[in-house]
């Protein structure tokens, strides 16, 4: 199965195609993902760009799969992941009803796999994100990590309205960021190409001129 984040955004889409796919939706702290995101080339490499990331694909999987029965879609989160292997891999192989024998595969897991698992990987924002980066991915990410129930430093400033000096300087600062690193022409590049290209679509469509309609004596032109 696949597992990047950015089927969230298309899973109604997905579910259409494929009416008995089950969905597992991992919930990860979206402040520990802005760190990763930060590490990633493609990735943003400020706070409001990061949360935003995080709370579109986490809200968009979230409408997507609390409509859903249980037996197909199921919630995991990534600190219980870790924290707690085995029993989440219980839930796990309960959930796509595993047909052989589930406590042999439940030991096999314990004893190859779960003492690899990093018990600690988690919560590392506490100590590696900034004061200023975690005001501003509360700031626009605080809601929903609430509503995840993970615990804000500044509740306070959760859904507050972010400024556009604020929304300027932080794309500003992304991209003088990843072109530092020299991530960036090549992002900028497709990003122009993507935008002309729709661009030239919408100019092309709005050229062409509108079929004409007749309507006859007996035919209404008004649609309920």
């Amino acid at each position: 199965g696949g597992k990047t984040p950015d089927y969230s955004l298309y899973a109604r889409d997905l579910h259409v195609l494929f009416p008995d796919a089950r969905f597992i939706h991992i919930i990860r702290d979206g402040r520990d993902v802005a760190l990763s995101l930060f590490k990633l080339s493609w990735g943003p490499k400020v706070p409001l760009l990061a949360a935003r990331h995080w709370r579109e694909r986490v809200e968009s999987a979230l409408n997507f799969g609390r409509t859903l029965d249980r037996r197909s879609y199921l919630e995991l989160y990534y600190e219980d992941l870790v924290q707690y292997p085995a029993q989440q891999f219980r839930r796990l192989i309960h959930f796509i009803e595993y047909e052989g024998d589930r406590e042999r595969i439940v030991r096999d897991f314990e004893n190859a796999t779960a003492p690899k698992v990093k018990r600690d990987n988690y919560n590392k924002w506490v100590l590696e994100i900034s004061p200023r980066q975690l005001r501003i991915f509360e700031q626009e990410g605080g809601q929903l990590l609430e509503t995840l129930e993970y615990a804000l430093i500044h509740p306070e400033l959760a859904g507050r309205p972010v400024s556009i000096w604020r929304e300027m300087q932080q794309h500003v600062l992304n991209l003088a960021i990843k072109l530092y690193r020299g991530e960036g022409l090549r992002g900028i590049y497709l990003r122009g190409q993507r935008f002309l290209r729709e661009t030239t679509r919408k100019l092309a469509s709005l050229s062409r001129p509108e079929p004409t309609q007749t309507v006859h004596p007996k035919e209404s032109s008004y649609v309920a």
